[in-house]
């Protein structure tokens, strides 16, 4: 790639960028923040209940309106537990939706390991970050301000922005996940001078929050595929994809021929290495 050249990276944010929000939902801990939070008082105890009973009916609405996760939470809870006109049990879900809510957004921060890449592309004229995730609508600030913390400026995608920034595209805000068509069409709009660019994707594609919410292995792949099938539907063909997969021979659903142990800090290098390959140190 010459320096007049561009290259598009697409990042996904929780699983990849952010891990403590995954380690946040791992069976064990949310069972401490169920209990910490007050969830556990009403009748949410464990894992099992929050998923099948609370998040399973729930998250697609969350990730698609901006209604956010708070009020998702609040909303489920009184559909379970019903209040009956008593305003002191209203009072005590909104209050644990609340602390739970503001727990989890709390670890929404970028994991130490990107930092280098990531300055290095926010430091490159060459290089544009959208920041693409399915997610709740406080996601999208929470980004913001974990960039931010490391001297970056990020804006939300649909904001206007005539200075560079790194983009975030959040599915509450698009109303539309990143399996449709529609998302792409909406970041491409949104990212100037895109003739020409190559393009590189970093996502777990929902594998490192698998063993919480979305399945198996196999779960993962037709993730990918759509999602892939989608992105180059709008940019064209092309793109490099990176799996971000972590894990490997103690994650039960990976098949034989996939059962590798992939480390955070080698997938880290990975990128950096499909990334930086076609920057030459055009700075800012």
């Amino acid at each position: 790639m010459d320096d007049s050249s561009q290259q598009l990276v697409v990042f996904d944010y929780s699983g990849t960028l952010c891990l403590d929000a995954v380690a946040f939902s791992r069976p064990g801990r949310i069972e401490q923040e169920l209990a910490s939070s007050g969830l556990a008082d009403l009748g949410v105890r464990d894992a099992s209940f929050f998923w099948n009973n609370i998040i399973a009916s729930t998250w697609r609405a969350g990730f698609t309106t901006p209604i956010g996760y708070k009020a998702i939470l609040e909303r489920r809870l009184v559909e379970l537990f019903g209040c009956d006109g008593d305003s002191s049990l209203l009072e005590k879900i909104r209050m644990a939706a609340s602390r739970f809510s503001s727990r989890y957004f709390a670890e929404f921060r970028i994991d130490d390991r990107w930092r280098f890449l990531l300055e290095r592309v926010w430091n490159n004229r060459a290089c544009s970050v959208v920041v693409a995730t399915d997610h709740y609508a406080e996601a999208t600030d929470a980004i913001i301000n974990s960039f931010a913390a490391m001297n970056i400026e990020a804006r939300p995608l649909l904001d206007t922005h005539d200075e560079r920034c790194f983009l975030v595209a959040n599915s509450a805000d698009l109303g539309c996940m990143k399996v449709d068509r529609a998302f792409w069409r909406m970041t491409a709009d949104r990212v100037p001078g895109l003739t020409g660019t190559s393009l590189v994707v970093v996502d777990d594609f929902g594998y490192n929050e698998s063993a919480v919410d979305y399945g198996a292995y196999e779960q993962t792949s037709e993730l990918m595929r759509d999602t892939v099938a989608a992105l180059e539907d709008v940019f064209g063909p092309g793109a490099r994809i990176v799996p971000f997969l972590i894990g490997g021979a103690d994650r039960q659903h990976m098949p034989p021929d996939r059962a590798i142990q992939n480390l955070p800090e080698a997938l880290v290098k990975k990128a950096e290495q499909e990334i930086l390959r076609d920057t030459r140190g055009v700075t800012r």
